[in-house]
């Protein structure tokens, strides 16, 4: 809209990232199918251009990280790590009526 700026700002980091006991704990759970077949999938996707020390690489690393790795279409959820705000100024914010969006 002409006459209005939008505003960036940086974002803090809250917590470092730190491996714990966690971490090497899953390591050594096994996969379930699920999350093998979407691993697997991941890697089909990857450059013909990795040797396989790089694919067995990048397969450990998805498999060592596969709890954040979607496996569905309703499995994502929802964070308390980030907070957004729209600084209005003094201004209240607008509210369009509902319309019909064409096909």
């Amino acid at each position: 809209m002409k006459g209005r700026e939008l505003g960036i700002h940086v974002a803090e980091v809250i917590d470092e990232f730190q491996e714990d006991e966690g971490d090497e704990q899953l390591e050594e759970e096994n996969p379930s199918s699920l999350e093998n077949e979407v691993v697997e999938k991941m890697l089909s996707n990857l450059s013909d251009e990795l040797n396989e020390e790089q694919r067995s690489k990048v397969k450990a690393l998805l498999v060592r990280h596969r709890t954040i790795i979607s496996t569905g279409e309703h499995d994502i959820g929802r964070t308390h790590l980030v907070e957004h705000r729209i600084d209005t100024g003094e201004h209240r914010p607008i509210r369009l009526p509902l319309r019909r969006r064409p096909f």
